[in-house]
């Protein structure tokens, strides 16, 4: 049986409002918000806390936008400028 969050990861509908989604969401605002003032050299690692991948030598300008971050890889030695976003739609 998948949890609300597990669905979310699958790309099926689910439920927003679920503890364990509303718990994610807090988390990437929360961890986003660190990453805002965080070194050059120590963003990887905030970033890795809640996307679902991050290659190694990729880096991720700020301000980077996401609601739950688990359904984003980003490849290796990517560059993503300031306003990189992703969302994703209501199903």
């Amino acid at each position: 049986n998948m949890n609300e969050l597990d669905k979310l990861r699958n790309g099926e509908p689910f439920d927003g409002w679920a503890p364990e989604v509303v718990a994610q969401r807090d988390l990437v605002a929360q961890v986003l918000q660190r990453v805002s003032t965080a070194p050059l050299d120590q963003r990887a690692d905030l970033y890795r806390e809640i996307l679902g991948g991050l290659g190694d030598g990729s880096v991720i300008q700020v301000p980077f936008v996401c609601e739950f971050g688990v359904t984003i890889t980003i490849g290796r030695r990517t560059t993503g400028d300031g306003g990189t976003g992703r969302s994703r739609p209501a199903p």
